[in-house]
């Protein structure tokens, strides 16, 4: 027990990165807060895992353009994607994958695209923002969400997929959001 009381303290500290450790929108940046999270993290025994909606190369965008200091684990794509990020670059946990995979019971992002092309308010995004367990769409924020959300639910209890339904708006864009993820991979269910 003496040897454990001598072992220093590990810390994990996890964060988002918009509007938490970057500006984004019409918010200011903390005129100190990046150069204080870099002296923070540069603990030895600091374990750094970024939490983000964005996709890997928008995760490794932004690290570059705002200088922040390299994670030892990324959860992207709004928690359908994890990296462990070291010296052989970023490895993806394919442990994640088979775990959220069993959510959606056999079926992929195109299988639950063609459940959902009967939908006319849903445009899909770009292929950059979707992944095989990460299905993502345009809705315009002039229409209730709740009677789409509805008709989604039903359509995916009907096909025994378990999924959750994240939207949101994008308020520098005045863009509304909607990711259909694994149920097992977020916890910010739409209600």
């Amino acid at each position: 027990m003496a040897q454990a009381a001598n072992m220093p303290e590990r810390i994990l500290l996890c964060t988002d990165l918009d509007r938490t450790l970057l500006p984004n929108g019409n918010a200011p940046e903390s005129a100190q807060a990046r150069a204080l999270f870099a002296a923070l993290v540069s603990h030895p025994n600091c374990t750094l895992v970024y939490v983000s909606g964005r996709h890997k190369a928008l995760v490794q965008e932004a690290i570059a353009e705002f200088n922040l200091p390299i994670p030892d684990v990324v959860i992207g794509d709004v928690g359908t994607s994890i990296y462990q990020v070291g010296a052989d670059g970023w490895q993806q946990w394919p442990q994640w994958i088979t775990k959220i995979a069993a959510d959606w019971d056999g079926c992929e992002q195109p299988d639950l695209q063609y459940l959902f092309g009967h939908l006319a308010e849903l445009t899909l995004q770009e292929s950059s923002k979707q992944n095989r367990f990460k299905l993502s769409y345009y809705v315009p924020t002039t229409i209730d969400p709740k009677p789409l959300l509805s008709a989604m639910r039903q359509c995916l209890a009907l096909h025994s997929i378990r999924a959750e339904l994240i939207y949101s708006v994008d308020e520098a864009s005045a863009t509304g959001l909607l990711d259909v993820l694994p149920a097992s991979a977020t916890k910010l269910p739409c209600r």
